[in-house]
């Protein structure tokens, strides 16, 4: 009995518990499926509020950034010159610069007296930095750019056959490249001594260029004259250069042709008729100014190249960090050494596809004036070469101030090479109208330069 008993509380007991059990279980279950309250609501609103509210702050901040951007840019274009991009190096003398504060005494004290090549990279990144020059050495330094008119070739037929014939012969050298590549730059020198005879020299910014067109000197006048007019399109970045490549081949093969008895245009074929007959084998030297034998050669009064009746043409080779104008002086420095005066009573005239850059310049401008400083004679030799200058490149300046003995001479000269840098306008290329309208009235083509030296 007493045992019936105890079970039947054990089972009260546990029936107990299983109420309550799934009791605890249906509230869970209604908990979780129980409808939102407006508790909930709120939240959620709050927190889409709360981040509408960010993104708006972001986008303000975003557009004030932009305003401030937009105002840094309009302050920067205000001041002396426009931001220019070093990437666009190239494409610089495209933009007209209002003017660039002068370089002071100091800035070209600095500049002559540069010792190296980081030397002077570093004092033509100070001057850029504090906004006296633009640029870079990839693509040249330049100073406040001026924009030249056509040269006028009139009474000058001689010369402007020269540039047509080097410009040929530049294209020439690319054509013959085995990577079809064009040369830096190709300059042609014509010596007049004092009886009257002339000398020719031919060189270039690398010996590669020379190489390329040295076989066509042992062709005849009119073979020459035939690889030169060759079609050089290919070689063209553009139509308006192909049309100026075309232009210049016609007039080098009109020019050559012309009737002798024709005034204005005698000297430019007399030019072309003396130079490509003096290109043959039995008249042509080469120089190498980097041999000793060729320097012995030059300085030698006995053996002196200007008298010297048995050559008139000349390829002249050097240092490629030289530029070809650099090497000519080089030369006529070389036959100075023993003999000072061995160039007396001679004209010289210099002329090249670009114009000069501004280390060639002054050289050329050094040379010029040392002539006359050291010979205050009326037999002081005259040399004639492009007045307006190009770019500066680092190599080429700390050549002209490195070897430039007298500083005094040479300050006045760096100065004038950084109050401008020349560019050709849009429809010159050192031509003149009549030239086009002598030869090709049907033709109305403007020749552009596309890169200075």
């Amino acid at each position: 009995m007493k045992f019936t008993i105890i079970a039947f509380l054990c089972v009260i007991v546990m029936l107990c518990f299983h109420a309550q059990g799934q009791t605890i279980i249906d509230a869970k279950t209604k908990n979780t499926t129980a409808p939102k309250t407006a508790k909930d609501d709120d939240i959620k609103t709050s927190y889409e509020a709360k981040k509408k509210k960010d993104e708006k702050g972001k986008e303000k901040q975003g557009e004030k950034r932009k305003r401030d951007q937009e105002d840094a840019d309009d302050k920067s274009t205000s001041t002396k010159r426009p931001r220019i991009d070093d990437t666009q190096a190239n494409d610089q003398l495209k933009i007209k610069e209002p003017g660039l504060e002068r370089l002071d005494d100091a800035d070209i004290l600095r500049i002559t007296e540069a010792k190296n090549m980081l030397a002077m990279d570093k004092i033509l990144r100070d001057l850029k930095k504090a906004g006296k020059i633009t640029g870079d050495e990839r693509g040249g330094y330049a100073a406040t750019v001026k924009t030249t008119e056509p040269t006028d070739f009139s009474g000058r037929r001689d010369i402007q056959s020269m540039r047509h014939l080097i410009t040929n012969f530049y294209y020439l050298s690319g054509t013959n490249d085995q990577k079809n590549k064009l040369p830096v730059e190709f300059q042609l020198m014509r010596l007049r001594n004092k009886n009257g005879e002339e000398k020719f020299f031919i060189a270039s910014n690398s010996r590669r260029s020379l190489n390329n067109i040295e076989s066509t000197f042992d062709l005849s006048p009119d073979e020459i004259l035939q690889e030169l007019t060759q079609d050089f399109s290919s070689l063209a970045p553009n139509s308006v250069v192909e049309d100026r490549i075309k232009r210049f081949q016609q007039r080098l093969a009109e020019i050559y042709f012309y009737p002798e008895d024709d005034d204005e245009f005698t000297e430019g074929r007399d030019f072309l008729h003396d130079i490509l007959n003096a290109m043959q084998d039995d008249n042509k030297m080469i120089l190498d100014l980097v041999r000793k034998p060729t320097k012995e050669l030059l300085s030698d009064p006995l053996k002196n190249i200007i008298e010297n009746k048995s050559n008139s043409f000349f390829i002249v080779h050097g240092q490629n960090n030289l530029h070809a104008e650099m090497k000519f002086i080089k030369m006529l420095e070389f036959m100075q050494e023993e003999n000072p005066r061995v160039l007396d009573d001679c004209t010289i005239d210099i002329i090249g596809t670009r114009r000069p850059c501004s280390g060639c310049k002054g050289t050329l401008q050094y040379f010029s004036e040392k002539q006359k400083k050291d010979d205050h004679s009326d037999h002081v030799c005259e040399l004639n070469f492009t007045p307006e200058q190009g770019r500066a490149w680092t190599q080429s300046l700390l050549q002209l101030v490195s070897t430039a003995s007298d500083k005094k001479l040479l300050i006045p000269i760096v100065r004038l090479l950084f109050e401008t840098t020349y560019k050709s306008s849009e429809g010159a290329w050192n031509n003149d109208e009549r030239s086009d309208d002598d030869f090709y009235d049907e033709m109305d083509i403007d020749g552009k330069d596309e890169k200075d030296q």
